[in-house]
């Protein structure tokens, strides 16, 4: 016999409907303070430098983290539940959560002790940022298609070719990128994937942002260009040709970030139509209350709701 189909109701913990009841009266603060306007796009490259180490005070970045690292040891529930409520209210945190969510995972996995000693507590304390070069001109995820390439020397690694659209890469907060490079071709023909960490002050290393963007204009997004950039042989992460590997650990990470910003723009997005319903009039009623208007609202209410059982039953 078939089981009868049930859908079983997100729950999250007491802990995560308390974190959720800070971080909005936080941000409320932040918007009577000036801070940022949830109404309005935010000001491409706006300097948040003050308003991400106030986050990070709060202990809500590398809230997974160890706390030998800065980090906070606490659930990946709870990191989303941060994630979704700083987009709820339009918040101008993408940059440092990217730091905060993806480079910072690949650090703690394989980077030196003494890189993860210096660097991840002032990500944690959202004092700098750190990047994650892999897109291409002619590549985004399709990894295998990357033409930077890292020629191993005496000395250690020359990096040559280009990146694009890459976050925090031209930020002033930036001090450091982490670049997957070609380093030979594998025994099947394709090519061999290497991840190098770069300082952002490294000579022959051209850092140039990228204004205009239709949408995230705080998030710092930038143009990499590598002429004979010389990195040494420890700059490499985990093992040579296992830069594949670590760059789809770092987006099964991102995705879920993604998620959890789309969900809170979301539900930021639904709050502001329906204050917007409730007010304007035609025909002597609000316009909510005209069957074309309510049934999108509740195509919207609908879909926010299978994207949030999605997000938090992944995480």
């Amino acid at each position: 016999m078939t089981a009868a189909l049930r859908f079983d109701p997100i729950r999250l913990p007491p802990e995560c409907e308390q974190l959720r009841k800070e971080v909005r009266a936080f941000l409320a603060e932040e918007i009577a303070a000036g801070t940022f306007d949830p109404h309005r796009p935010v000001q491409e490259d706006a300097d948040n430098r003050e308003f991400s180490r106030r986050v990070g005070q709060k202990g809500w970045l590398g809230m997974t983290w160890p706390k030998q690292y800065g980090g906070h040891e606490r659930s990946f529930l709870e990191r989303y539940v941060v994630t979704e409520e700083m987009r709820v209210a339009n918040a101008p945190v993408r940059r440092f959560f990217v730091a905060d969510r993806q480079s910072g995972p690949v650090l703690l996995k394989y980077a030196p002790e003494h890189i993860k000693m210096d660097i991840l507590p002032r990500i944690c304390r959202g004092e700098i940022c750190f990047s994650i070069g892999m897109s291409e001109p002619n590549s985004g995820s399709d990894l295998f298609a990357a033409k930077t390439k890292a020629t191993k020397t005496d000395g250690g690694f020359l990096i040559n070719g280009s990146k694009i659209w890459i976050t925090n890469s031209a930020s002033e907060m930036t001090v450091g990128l982490t670049v997957q490079a070609v380093t030979g071709r594998r025994s099947d023909g394709r090519a061999e994937l290497s991840c190098l960490i770069v300082p952002a002050d490294a000579p022959g290393l051209t850092r140039r942002a990228m204004k205009g963007k239709m949408m995230w204009r705080a998030s710092n997004t930038g143009e990499l260009y590598f002429d004979n950039v010389r990195v040494p042989h420890d700059a490499l992460l985990g093992k040579q040709g296992e830069g594949f590997k670590i760059m789809m650990e770092t987006l099964d990470g991102g995705r879920l970030s993604i998620g959890a910003m789309g969900l809170g723009l979301a539900k930021g997005a639904l709050a502001m139509t329906i204050k917007y319903a409730n007010e304007r009039k035609t025909f002597g009623v609000t316009i909510g209350k005209h069957q074309a208007i309510a049934f999108k609202l509740a195509e919207m209410a609908t879909r926010i709701e299978a994207a949030e059982g999605l997000l938090y039953k992944a995480c």
